[in-house]
């Protein structure tokens, strides 16, 4: 039991790392120099991974236990508790980078490396997408059901080498950002589907977990406003 468990989080992680990497690797049969271009846009958007991260270190364990004493309901709020906070703290780095691409290029890597500009706006959106894809393997490995995983990040590593093999002949570099923001999205709805069906998961409450963050925290600030002015 623990071997069939060990054998499907080892290879989740091989693949994982085939994953992410495709496309850099079809993009140095190109040319070296798009490899630097792309990898600039990659490694800026992988700070953004930090609290995603760590949010999977913490919910493993806390969707383990509540899976053993409460069951797939508890399983399913955790869910959405972690990936609505995860969003939280993302989607303001995105809107900065959509709004100041070429400043944040040129501080971290100066002016030879503005042809990252349209790669970063582009590859900055995987993080829409990745918190969802991160703690679906985090619940499925903490419920015993790592194969689950496994299935979709396979799927999701051939879906990148053809829509990659595709779109970088057709329009380069740009093809290598686009094949995989398509990927990370059929992936997402294959996440999303599967997810309803076994836990009922709500993306609908995971959004509603979002705004009231927002809501609540323009009225901390307004109400912290208010009161030092009086």
């Amino acid at each position: 039991m623990l071997f069939d468990y060990g054998k499907y989080v080892f290879a989740t992680n091989v693949s994982v790392v085939l994953y992410k990497n495709i496309d850099r690797m079809m993009l140095g049969i190109l040319s070296v120099s798009a490899v630097a271009i792309y990898d600039l846009a990659i490694r800026i958007n992988n700070l953004m991974e930090v609290p995603i991260a760590a949010m999977a270190s913490i919910a493993f364990p806390q969707t383990a236990k509540k899976m053993e004493n409460e069951g797939k309901e508890a399983v399913k709020e955790i869910y959405e508790n972690s990936v609505a906070a995860v969003l939280c703290l993302i989607i303001p780095a995105i809107i900065i980078i959509q709004l100041f691409p070429s400043q944040i290029i040129y501080i971290i890597a100066g002016n030879s490396y503005l042809d990252t500009v349209p790669v970063l706006r582009i590859t900055a959106l995987y993080g829409l997408f990745v918190p969802f894809a991160r703690q679906f393997g985090t619940v499925f490995d903490a419920i015993g059901k790592p194969k689950i995983s496994f299935y979709f990040v396979v799927l999701g590593a051939i879906l990148n080498l053809i829509f990659n093999y595709f779109l970088i002949a057709k329009i380069g570099i740009m093809g290598a950002a686009y094949a995989s923001l398509i990927t990370l999205f059929i992936i997402f709805i294959g996440h999303q589907t599967y997810l309803y069906k076994h836990l009922n998961v709500s993306l609908k409450k995971i959004f509603i977990q979002i705004f009231l963050f927002y809501f609540k925290f323009f009225l901390s600030i307004k109400f912290h406003l208010e009161t030092k002015k009086n």
